[in-house]
């Protein structure tokens, strides 16, 4: 048995005859109107909890059904002892759940029979914790033979299983995208199950975070840990907000529940600080029959250049004195068709690679005469294409078709 350390409780009450007028150097006889003595001051009976080994506090963990025991002195006032009640949140404790010494109580409440227990007794009194997940008050209360008496009380809580991990769930669970510096919200949902949870705190790499980048619930918090506070210790479904650093590129954070044994649970979160995308509208791809200077674009710069040139990742030029409205990847570029409404879903720099790696990044036709080259099929207005050039990514949507000029008008993300 594991005996609880929990401070001494002695109630002691005194009261004299309203008779007396309560001054007892002029105490009158009301009907001989001489002095009287006063009443004797009655000695209220003692209960008290005394050793332990293990526990430190009024308010400790159990599991359900766990045995304890503490340890309990009683001394009588002007009386002995009558009766001994132990009890569960107000009602009377189960015979089945407490003993005295090892030996299962005969009645609750306990009725002194031994002279000497009534007088003075230190006895170690067994009790089996309640079965489900609570916090419960257990009193003791000792009685005299005139009804006097003594309480004291401690607090058990117990936990499913001490060492069972808290389901915690984060929403969203994939990195959530700023452009540039700003704040992302998580949403968490708690569930101790075990021990409460005392806190949680927030790193960024192996840095804590200052508190004045975190919100908890909507509210600002006031330090980092963030402690909580009643029913939040057993469960709760709030966000936590977090600013970012300016810093392009991902940033981790990692999340740190700590629960009341000290067990710690830790949750990854990403912030993916991104650079904008320029958008260039009215970018044009004009055919060689315009002249020796079109036929090639440079998408890095938006230029127009000869079909042989270097710079260019694209063409759009005639074939066989025709000119069929397609685009060809050249310089060692690649080109995809998209689904038009990807051009609207991309706003940062990183998401353009992402894409061509979701999309699998399938060229067109080859042109059977350079293996480098990916042609497109007909072009039409807002047909949307993903350009790679080594590290490079750049996305097109037709936004025009001149067929007498021989021209495309784009817009041009990047």
């Amino acid at each position: 048995m594991k005996y609880i350390q929990l401070s001494i409780i002695s109630l002691i009450a005194i009261f004299i005859i309203a008779a007396c007028g309560g001054d007892v150097e002029t105490c009158i006889d009301p009907l001989t109107g001489e002095i009287c003595e006063p009443p004797p001051i009655p000695v209220y009976p003692s209960l008290v909890k005394v050793d332990t080994l293990d526990f430190k506090t009024d308010d400790f963990f159990l599991e359900p059904s766990q045995e304890f025991a503490i340890l309990l002195r009683g001394r009588k006032g002007d009386e002995k002892f009558s009766s001994l009640e132990i009890r569960e949140n107000g009602q009377l404790l189960d015979l089945s759940r407490m003993t005295i010494d090892g030996t299962p109580l005969r009645s609750n409440p306990y009725i002194f029979s031994n002279t000497e227990e009534a007088d003075l007794f230190l006895w170690e009194v067994g009790l089996i914790a309640q079965d489900t997940k609570d916090k419960v008050q257990y009193e003791f209360i000792i009685e005299d033979l005139v009804e006097r008496q003594a309480i004291t009380d401690i607090i058990v809580n117990t936990l499913i299983n001490n060492m069972t991990p808290p389901i915690i769930n984060l929403s969203p669970d994939s990195t959530q995208v700023l452009i540039g510096e700003g704040t992302v919200s998580f949403e968490i949902d708690v569930d101790a199950i075990g021990s409460p949870i005392e806190s949680i705190a927030v790193y960024q790499a192996v840095n804590i975070v200052d508190a004045s980048r975190l919100l908890f619930g909507g509210d600002p918090v006031s330090s980092n840990p963030i402690i909580l506070e009643g029913d939040d210790r057993e469960g709760f479904n709030k966000t936590i907000e977090i600013t970012s650093t300016p810093d392009v590129g991902l940033q981790g954070y990692t999340v740190i529940f700590r629960d009341s044994l000290g067990n710690t649970y830790n949750e990854e979160l990403g912030i993916q600080v991104a650079e904008p995308l320029t958008e260039i509208e009215d970018v044009t791809l004009r055919s060689s029959v315009n002249g020796n200077a079109f036929g090639a674009l440079d998408l890095d710069n938006n230029t127009e250049f000869g079909i042989g040139n270097s710079n260019a990742e694209i063409k759009a030029d005639t074939v066989d004195g025709m000119w069929p409205q397609k685009i060809t990847a050249i310089n060692d570029a690649e080109i995809a068709k998209l689904d038009v409404a990807k051009y609207d879903s991309v706003f940062a720099r990183f998401q353009l690679k992402s894409l061509w790696i979701q999309e699998n990044a399938i060229q067109l036709s080859s042109n059977p005469g350079d293996p480098r080259e990916y042609t497109t099929e007909v072009v039409d207005i807002d047909d949307v294409y993903l350009i790679k050039r080594v590290n490079t990514y750049q996305l097109i949507r037709i936004t025009a078709i001149d067929p007498i000029e021989q021209s495309f008008t784009m817009k041009v993300k990047k």
